[in-house]
């Protein structure tokens, strides 16, 4: 075991090992798995198995018959208290998920009273049927009906425990100990970790549960968990109503979910495989890495109200089958006290960086799980819709995609049961029952990070802020078919190295930008998008919008934690000689696309390629500055802090800055570190329209190459210059308006030796630099593919003739060799400063 099972309590072993004992050594034994050497995350799993009995407590002979009340409780030894508020049980997911003891008096006579206690396990509140918080149910003062409620008993033996990370949170461990109303492990019901209270109004057995109703009226409660362990295991839920009211206490592994699928067997990973990290493998670990845990949602109608209460989680290797049904995850109005003492691992709200608000995720692949939804409706009120986090990249997946989504309509806002005479922004027929869907809030509606794939067909998306994000490695997303509707910006891209998001067949509105590039100083980021046969329909209310694809300097305030960011455009006084990084493309194929192309990029010199083919573009491409605006329409001075909401309800508290970011006012300029090249063929179109002020600003274009192929013609309406700082190719026709001028670029680009960039999770930066044998910078000598979270795993390919040497960190981090649980070759780690940590990789040739 690692250094940081201490953590564990001394009592806990030793119930878990007599367990092991009891059971005897032919039978699967208890595993304890760190999710990281270097870090406090500690899971604890054990055996739960149909042969297992746990004694249910009953009431007391004295309140038989009565109505009572619950005034007081304790909890077991698992409980980790918090700091984070004067008094953390208004909200602990630690305490509520770990009561071993309550007291009871009689509501006619309050010196009649009776205590409830369990030697092992933990308690959970049922009340017609219904799972209540127990703590919420005393200080709400609930009365109990006699023959209305029990305490039921499950074992409590999953348990997850985390450094808190951001916020008022920081300095806190979160807790959580699993309990469900259904847990089906390995093909069999997990008679422990069940409450059959709360599934008599439905059928089930150990492959499904049909044709009934599950309601938690209480925060930190999962609904059903389906797990692998030793076997592959596949679970339905079939014509099925869960409703769940109350907050969910980490997302990221799933604790609170309405349903999971999790592969608890799988080696060295945290519970049911959801990575806060990823130790190096050793020779000695599990082979069980293989185990599937597969969920059929079928028919069905999930809803969700809560802080980071999510509707459906698949983690480990778990598989997320919805089809044919309805998931809505809803916020609710949680008070600043409530919202300040729910102490979680890592995310209760959307990271300020992209540019958002919102606290719920509806569906959420972790690891290498995956999403397939077919014919279903799927809404978040706020923060993301399809979601994945810290996954497992496609090529290390077996070429799987985290999301593969055919006929669904999703999107930020929320859903209800049609009314006559009410407008919609969608509406689906499931069941046959008509869903209204009407777009507000804040969010996204999927996202992509560490290298996943999402594809997406036949799709009808809508929000407020983002269709899609892209983030870290070579996340990717192909939409084909589709009708994308955005009140912003149609894709945004952050920190992405080399993915690619295609549009083809398909239909994207968005009141300011079809795709914006970010890429920066701290976080390099390049991608290819790809229009093909598709309809760009762009807003032009706003002076930033009217745009089709910007290359921009990023404005990511940060990690997660980081809840403001400090604007800093200065563009236009930048000097030319920046490092040079990789080029960001965009393709136009088979269609009239019309709006404006911007390349704003200054700290780093990073090309964007435009390339079309049977394609028509109207509008101004050029290099350009940016900067954002104020509510007046003027410049906004450098240094203008935008602020998050950091409370409890951000609908009601009142207007944040999150619109402001990613809102560039673009002015054409001349080439500095931002060149665009273009390149026409088969007989492709450029109506050049310059910007008029409405929508960015352009008295020219400033390109870098210009290839205009045979068939292929620039045109335009008025007089028009275009400077050109490279190669000019003019096999194709140039109208009389337009007038080409050759000029001289500024200085070129130097190595300064980074092949790439990214972060750790807790927003310590992490660079890549290559170097010969003599120190002297080579940075195309490698590249570097990487996962990031709480570690980094990377794998170095050096370019060809070249070998690598050695691979080093600076004194802030701590490089290991050797394959990691990801199938990467490196691991990093850092230490306690906060310093950016630089890769050093030394190759000979």
């Amino acid at each position: 075991m690692g250094k940081n099972v201490k953590s564990i309590s001394k009592e806990i072993l030793i119930v878990l090992l007599s367990l092991a004992i009891i059971i005897g050594f032919g039978m699967p034994g208890i595993g304890y798995m760190l999710a990281s050497q270097d870090s406090t995350a500690v899971t604890s799993h054990a055996d739960s198995t149909t042969t297992e009995t746990l004694t249910q407590p009953t009431i007391p002979t004295n309140l038989a018959g009565k109505t009572v009340t619950i005034t007081g409780y304790k909890t077991g030894s698992n409980y980790v208290a918090t700091k984070a508020t004067s008094n953390d049980t208004i909200n602990s997911p630690s305490a509520s998920s770990n009561i071993t003891e309550v007291t009871l008096a009689d509501k006619s006579d309050s010196s009649n009273t009776g205590t409830i206690k369990i030697k092992t396990g933990v308690l959970t509140l049922v009340v017609n049927n219904q799972q209540i918080d127990i703590i919420k149910a005393i200080n709400n003062k609930t009365a109990l009906a006699a023959g209305t409620y029990e305490f039921a008993a499950t074992a409590g033996t999953d348990t997850y425990s985390e450094d808190a990370k951001f916020g008022n949170m920081g300095g806190n461990t979160a807790q959580y100990t699993y309990r469900s109303a259904l847990k089906v492990q390995d093909g069999a019901i997990a008679s422990t970790e069940t409450i059959a209270s709360l599934l008599k109004n439905s059928t089930y057995d150990a492959s499904s549960i049909s044709n009934g109703s599950l309601t938690s009226n209480g925060g930190f409660f999962n609904g059903i968990i389906v797990d692998s362990k030793t076997k592959n295991t596949a679970y339905s839920i079939n014509n099925m109503k869960l409703n769940f009211v109350g907050d969910g206490a980490n997302d990221f592994q799933g604790e609170g979910a309405a349903i999971l699928a999790e592969t608890s067997g799988n080696a060295t990973a945290a519970p049911g495989g959801a990575p806060t990290s990823s130790k190096t493998a050793k020779k000695s670990d599990t082979t069980t890495s293989d185990l599937v845990s597969t969920v059929n949602l079928n028919n069905s109608y999930v809803h969700t109200q809560g802080v980071i209460r999510t509707a459906a989680a698949a983690k480990g290797k778990g598989i997320l089958k919805i089809n044919n049904s309805v998931i809505y995850a809803e916020e609710t109005n949680d008070t600043n006290d409530e919202y300040d003492a729910l102490v979680v691992p890592m995310m209760k709200r959307t990271p300020f960086a992209l540019g958002i608000e919102g606290t719920v995720r509806a569906t959420n692949i972790l690891g290498s799980g995956q999403g397939i939804y077919t014919n279903s409706l799927i809404a978040s009120s706020g923060w993301g819709v399809l979601s994945t986090d810290s996954g497992t990249s496609y090529e290390k997946n077996n070429n799987q995609y985290a999301l593969n989504v055919t006929g669904v309509t999703a999107g930020i806002g929320s859903v209800e049961k049609v009314k006559s005479g009410k407008i919609y922004t969608a509406t689906k027929k499931l069941n046959g029952t008509t869903y209204g869907f009407t777009m507000k809030g804040s969010g996204y509606v999927a996202y992509a990070d560490s290298g996943v794939h999402d594809k997406f067909t036949n799709v009808k998306f809508y929000s407020p802020d983002y269709i899609q994000i892209m983030a870290s490695s070579t996340s990717s997303a192909y939409y084909n078919k589709s009708l994308l509707k955005s009140g912003r910006i149609g894709i945004m891209t952050q920190q992405n190295n080399g993915g690619t998001i295609s549009l083809k067949n398909s239909t994207l509105s968005a009141k300011d930008t079809g795709v914006q590039i970010k890429s920066g100083k701290a976080n390099k980021g390049y991608t290819n998008v790809i229009f093909d046969n598709t309809k760009v329909k762009l807003g032009k209310s706003h002076k930033w919008g009217g745009t089709l694809v910007e290359l921009v300097e990023s404005d990511d305030a940060g990690n997660p934690g980081v809840t403001s960011y400090k604007t800093s455009d200065t563009g236009d006084k930048a000097t030319a000689g920046a490092a040079s990084i990789s080029a960001s493309n965009t393709t136009f194929k088979n269609g009239t696309y019309t709006g404006n192309i911007w390349n704003n990029i200054y700290n780093n010199t990073e090309k964007l390629n435009v390339k079309m083919s049977k394609a028509t573009v109207n509008g101004t491409i050029s290099s350009s500055y940016g900067y954002h605006l104020t509510a007046a329409g003027k410049r906004m001075a450098n240094g203008t802090t935008l602020n998050a909401y950091t409370h409890g309800d951000y609908r009601t508290g009142g207007l944040t800055d999150y619109k402001k970011i990613g809102a560039f006012y673009n002015v054409a300029h001349k080439q500095i570190n931002n060149p665009i090249n273009v390149k026409m063929t088969n007989h492709s179109k450029w109506n050049v329209k310059l910007a008029n002020g409405n929508n960015g600003k352009a008295k020219a274009c400033y390109i870098h190459n210009l290839y205009v192929g045979k068939g292929s013609k620039i045109t335009s309406s008025k007089k028009v210059t275009i400077y050109v700082y490279g190669t000019k190719t003019i096999k194709g026709t140039v109208s009389k308006n337009i007038t080409i001028k050759k000029v001289k670029a500024g200085t070129g680009s130097t190595d300064d030796g980074i092949t790439s960039t990214t972060q750790f999770y807790d927003g310590i930066g992490v660079t890549f630099k290559v170097v010969d044998a003599n120190g002297n910078n080579v940075k195309s000598a490698a590249t570097v593919t990487n996962k990031s979270f709480t570690d980094v795993q990377f794998t170095v390919a050096p370019a060809a003739g070249y070998t690598v040497k050695d691979v080093t960190a600076s004194s802030n981090g701590t490089v290991t060799k050797g394959k990691t649980t990801d199938g990467y070759d490196y691991d990093l780690t850092h230490g306690s400063a906060k310093d950016t940590v630089v890769v050093t990789i030394t190759v000979t040739k």
